[in-house]
């Protein structure tokens, strides 16, 4: 078929092949260049912001950690000089509250009194529903007023309390924090997810007295860290998960104090669950709860003497990482399907111009030199 093409067909379908390998070539280098280094640039952002939002979470834990403990130590300093029967429930209201005034990231403090003296039960705030004793405040509007709220039984049952009151009973004695896990809270009307923070408190003869502690409820952080205004890429995610891959916080809220593992397809995210469940730190290609492949990073951070380790997690979905390459390709070959008409059209004209134009005259030229060498005529 080629070889019907009339000289001037020819020369135009040589050209413009030898363009359209040409600029499909230089389309694929660039695409590849281009991907390979927005996938990079993508890794490096995710992986920075998860860093940055892990060291964030962990100097919440760490100041509502230290803040427990200098409140710990100065009960223990009151009640090594003094036994609990001579101390003021005013004294000791004084000190917890200041705990849950401490921190904006506090919302209650309170301190379990098991067996407490008949004077420290004078305020039917602080007994629970089965009688126990919790001296209980909340800071929840941020105001620098705390108040005393009605205590529940929740908190003598929270994981970091009983862990102690055990302790206690084993006659084992507890220099640091203990941090439970996230759970569902309900305190003065109100439903968040928060872990509490506790510390012994010890008195005569290191005699056991009590629980001081804190909660920390997540919504503050959540809303922070899951802002739509500061996400990178269209469809990311972000969340926190405790060490064990309970989700904390997730902007979907029907995902949370569910295990991520159990959520995920084993097969397709194999190497991500196998980093989630050793706490590993790195980016992971990554088939979310959703369906969409995304890149996931993973920043894990611990809490210094306690034995609580966190994850803070992010996930760029790979299609909103490559969105302007994708847009960029689309503008590239319509530039370059207009170029390769350009192209065409310029050699038609120069073969319409200078080579059909001129055929003729070549033609005529050529029959006048074999007439004349067939001796039909005496001259060119």
């Amino acid at each position: 078929m080629f070889s019907r093409l009339s000289i001037g067909s020819k020369i135009m379908f040589s050209i413009g092949f030898v363009v359209f390998i040409a600029l499909v070539s230089l389309t694929l280098i660039l695409s590849t260049q281009m991907s390979k280094s927005m996938r990079t640039n993508a890794e490096a952002i995710v992986s920075s912001q998860s860093e940055n939002y892990g060291h964030y979470m962990e100097g919440m834990f760490h100041e509502i950690s230290s803040l427990s403990k200098n409140t710990s130590n100065t009960l223990n300093n009151i009640f090594k000089a003094n036994h609990i029967d001579n101390v003021s429930a005013d004294r000791i209201d004084d000190i917890v509250s200041s705990l849950a005034l401490s921190s904006p990231y506090t919302a209650y403090a309170f301190f379990y009194i098991p067996n407490a003296p008949e004077h420290l039960k004078t305020n039917p705030l602080f007994q629970t529903q089965s009688g126990e004793t919790v001296m209980f405040f909340e800071d929840t509007s941020g105001s620098g007023t705390s108040t005393p709220a009605q205590a529940n039984d929740s908190v003598v049952n929270f994981a970091s309390v009983q862990d102690i009151i055990n302790s206690a009973k084993n006659g084992q004695k507890i220099d640091h924090v203990v941090i439970g896990e996230p759970r569902a809270m309900s305190f003065s009307d109100r439903n968040f997810i928060g872990i509490s923070f506790a510390y012994p408190v010890y008195g005569q003869g290191g005699r056991f007295v009590g629980v001081l502690g804190a909660v920390f409820d997540f919504t503050v952080a959540k809303k922070f860290i899951t802002d739509p205004k500061v996400l990178n890429f269209e469809g990311e995610i972000r969340a926190l998960l405790y060490q064990d891959g309970t989700i904390t916080f997730h902007q979907m809220q029907d995902r949370e104090l569910k295990k991520l593992q159990d959520l995920l397809d084993k097969d397709v995210n194999a190497r991500a669950i196998q980093a989630l469940d050793n706490n590993e730190k790195g980016i992971f290609e990554y088939k979310a709860t959703n369906g969409v492949y995304t890149y996931l990073s993973i920043y894990p951070f611990s809490i210094d003497g306690a034995n609580s380790s966190w994850m803070m997690l992010i996930a760029a979905p790979t299609e909103s990482i490559l969105k302007d390459l994708n847009s960029l390709l689309v503008v590239f070959t319509i530039t370059s399907a207009i170029a390769l008409i350009i192209v065409l059209a310029a050699i038609w004209l120069l073969v319409r111009l200078t080579v059909s134009s001129r055929l003729p005259v070549i033609v005529q030229a050529l029959e006048r030199l074999f007439k004349y060498i067939n001796h039909e005529v005496n001259n060119i």
